[in-house]
């Protein structure tokens, strides 16, 4: 699907509401920019989607970047056993995972535009086998740099309705 010159990334067959509203209320954002800026962007504005949602702030040293989670929903947090806030990508990711995972990322920053990809995951104790992310850019308040990345994660193949029961439970 076609919106402005950004083709949605999520195939037909994995689409799922969130992913499309989470890609719409990001597109809401952009004002005048290419891309939204990170000052115009408030998790609280999309709370059916809070949960699944990861705020990644760009930390750059020179040519090198890192990636922290500076929000991590509770949906992701049961997805991945922990609450990773605050936690870099070489801290959370399997090591066989990071290269392709900073890869995902730098196609983010470098080319201003989202990235979609369904993986399984192969975490231990883990009753879920993968998950779908659309990952987009968000810019500084001049909107000449990508300073953060904002992702949401869905669940895949097993029941959804486990995971959420469980969130459910904790919060209660």
């Amino acid at each position: 699907m076609q919106i402005g010159h950004y083709e949605y990334p999520v195939p037909q067959e994995q689409d799922d509401w969130r992913l499309a509203a989470f890609f719409e209320y990001w597109l809401s954002k952009r004002g005048g920019f290419s891309i939204a800026r990170r000052i115009d962007i408030d998790p609280t504005e999309i709370p059916k989607l809070l949960g699944y949602f990861n705020m990644i702030k760009i930390e750059r040293d020179g040519t090198e970047m890192r990636f922290r989670f500076t929000l991590w929903g509770t949906m992701v947090a049961e997805m991945y056993g922990g609450d990773f806030t605050g936690k870099y990508l070489e801290e959370v990711m399997l090591p066989a995972k990071i290269n392709a995972i900073r890869q995902a990322f730098m196609q983010c920053v470098d080319k201003l535009q989202p990235h979609y990809w369904a993986v399984p995951v192969p975490r231990p104790n883990r009753h879920f086998i993968g998950y779908r992310r659309l990952v987009v850019p968000l810019a500084t308040v001049d909107g000449r740099q990508v300073s953060h990345l904002m992702a949401m994660m869905i669940p895949t193949i097993v029941a959804e309705e486990e995971i959420v029961a469980r969130v459910s439970a904790q919060s209660h």
